[in-house]
């Protein structure tokens, strides 16, 4: 394939990346909207796993439809399902935009040699972090504002920091670049997530009590905090590495 084809490929991965993680955001906001008025009966999260001799636990958080009533859970489950789906096949078609783009430079590169394609290679990261936490934790109340971040700073990339593909400057032909870039993602990433968590955590502290909507299933305020503290602790020291 020609370097102008894969660029051609790359468009439009972004694009449809772009289109499903929407649809995606669609399903899980259906999701939650019929989840609205179903009271919280209990505490949406609870631990498990200690370690013998520690004081360390692995969080993961009960099925939102736990407290639902069987004659709605059916079909609330079929959008969350949905939902998921659609994230993940949004993430797979993600990373053919990233291939593209790199195969597209002559010689073939890392794609993110501009401001445009570190933001493209960082929300992939922040959508693949967030499935996996999701698959391992359960963070299916997380999707909602992950994929409206993805999805609006996607179309920001897409319409504000476009640029074609072009070689790398001499400046920037290291191994070090790999190695640097890498690291400021993947500290990005992971930033993004523990700082919705953060902002999560002050809107529930201004209610805390409430038991309907979304709020309710969010978990309690010092499981978010225990999150939020992991996610930076483990961000800072990359961030730091990549700088």
């Amino acid at each position: 394939m020609s370097d102008a084809g894969w660029e051609a490929l790359s468009e439009q991965a972004i694009a449809t990346a772009g289109l499903v993680y929407f649809l995606a955001l669609l399903a899980h906001l259906v999701e939650w909207s019929a989840l609205r008025k179903v009271p919280v009966g209990r505490e949406a999260a609870v631990s498990v796993g200690a370690r013998a001799g520690g004081g360390n636990t692995r969080t993961i958080e009960s099925d939102p439809l736990d407290d639902v009533p069987a004659a709605q859970s059916d079909r609330i489950a079929l959008f969350g399902r949905l939902g998921v789906l659609l994230t993940i096949a949004a993430v797979g078609i993600h990373f053919v935009g990233l291939v593209g783009r790199g195969m597209a430079a002559d010689p073939n590169r890392v794609p993110w040699g501009n401001m445009y394609e570190f933001t493209i290679s960082g929300l992939f990261v922040v959508a693949l972090a967030y499935v996996a936490l999701m698959r391992v934790f359960n963070w299916r109340w997380l999707a909602p504002i992950v994929l409206t971040v993805v999805v609006s700073v996607l179309m920001i990339a897409a319409i504000w920091l476009w640029s074609p593909v072009a070689p790398l400057t001499e400046a920037l032909f290291s191994p070090w670049l790999v190695i640097h870039v890498v690291s400021a993602v993947i500290a990005t990433a992971v930033f993004t997530l523990g700082g919705l968590l953060s902002a999560l955590y002050l809107v529930k502290e201004r209610r805390p009590d409430t038991t309907t909507g979304y709020l309710a299933r969010v978990p309690s305020l010092r499981n978010l905090d225990q999150m939020s503290y992991r996610l930076h602790a483990f961000a800072f020291p990359v961030w730091t590495f990549a700088v």
